[in-house]
């Protein structure tokens, strides 16, 4: 008997042993199964959070997501002014006829940096548009003559349907200084045709069709109201203009400086925009070679006098759209 139940006591031992290595096996297939179960039900709901985050992101301009600083718009203004051509020194005797010249916009420039669409949409503003000024009709050239660099940005905004931020008003001089001082060095255009150039001083320069490093006279003389006839060709001028000068303006040299690219620049200018409003958009005032360009046109006409007359209607749904709209 004794030894019976020895055997009996062993050959249990033995198959608790077989079962309990059987049932842990098991147990530990069960709990890895779970884990891994448990681990893709994690998985599933991280990844769903990310598709959110990210459709989030695109409704509200993912495109933008890698640009800082706020959207903003500037009306960049070139005016006629020249102390020479305004104050005569006429002699207090003098009974003769004085034929006083109006200070004009000549030029006009819209430019948004828009953050949402990572764009820069840039239009040319004729400064010929007929407006209306306490109550007279008078073109956005002749405005200038009787307000202010502020009063012609409220009056392009009005036109436009979009608020503009900020200003910049320089005079003949002031554009030539900028465009021959150490910001700019000079500036290269493409001329788009055999044409004559007649300067301040009235010299005459000659150029043929094709690029031309030019300093600030020949500029100024190059996109001058009176320097060329063909609105379409002036325009174009213009806008490759400012497009030259936005690139050697936005460096990273001046990104790291805003206070002494303000004092360079912009100070011996009329404008609103200060060294703070630059700090505060840094890096979307810098950041042109990112940007796509989109062109925009002001729709209208030319009446029989000269005067562009604005499509009120079309111009708002141009500028008041998408991520024009301020």
């Amino acid at each position: 008997m004794p030894s019976v139940i020895r055997h009996f006591v062993v050959a249990f031992l033995i198959a608790a042993l077989i079962f309990g290595i059987a049932g842990a096996v098991a147990l530990g297939w069960f709990g890895k199964a779970v884990r891994n179960k448990e681990q893709s039900y994690v998985t599933d709901e991280t990844d769903t959070k990310n598709e959110t985050e990210d459709d989030s992101e695109e409704g509200s301009g993912s495109e933008a997501s890698f640009l800082k600083g706020q959207s903003f718009s500037m009306l960049l203004i070139l005016n006629d002014y020249q102390p020479d051509r305004y104050h005569y020194g006429i002699d207090d005797n003098y009974t003769g006829i004085v034929y006083p010249k109006l200070k004009k916009a000549d030029t006009l420039l819209y430019l948004r940096f828009s953050r949402e669409s990572a764009s820069l949409y840039t239009a040319v503003i004729p400064s010929k548009t007929q407006v209306k000024v306490d109550g007279v009709d008078m073109t956005l050239a002749e405005a200038y003559h009787y307000k202010d660099a502020a009063y012609i940005c409220n009056k392009v905004s009005s036109l436009l349907g979009t608020k503009i931020n900020y200003y910049c008003s320089a005079t003949y001089d002031e554009f030539v200084s900028f465009i021959n001082g150490s910001a700019m060095n000079g500036v290269t255009l493409n001329v788009p045709n055999d044409m004559r150039l007649t300067l301040r001083s009235g010299t005459t320069v000659n150029l043929t069709k094709g690029s031309h490093y030019m300093d600030g006279e020949q500029a100024l003389a190059l996109i001058r109201e009176e320097g060329i006839s063909n609105n379409e060709t002036r325009s174009r001028l213009r806008m490759d203009l400012i497009y030259k000068v936005l690139e050697k303006l936005t460096t990273l040299e001046n990104k790291r400086n805003p206070e002494k690219f303000h004092a360079a620049v912009l100070a011996p200018m009329t404008t609103n925009l200060g060294a703070a409003q630059i700090i505060a958009n840094v890096d979307m005032m810098f950041a042109y070679f990112e940007l796509e360009k989109k062109e925009l046109t002001v729709p209208g006409k030319y009446d029989v006098q000269g005067n562009f007359i604005v499509n009120s209607k079309e111009t708002l749904s141009i500028f008041r759209t998408g991520a024009v709209l301020e």
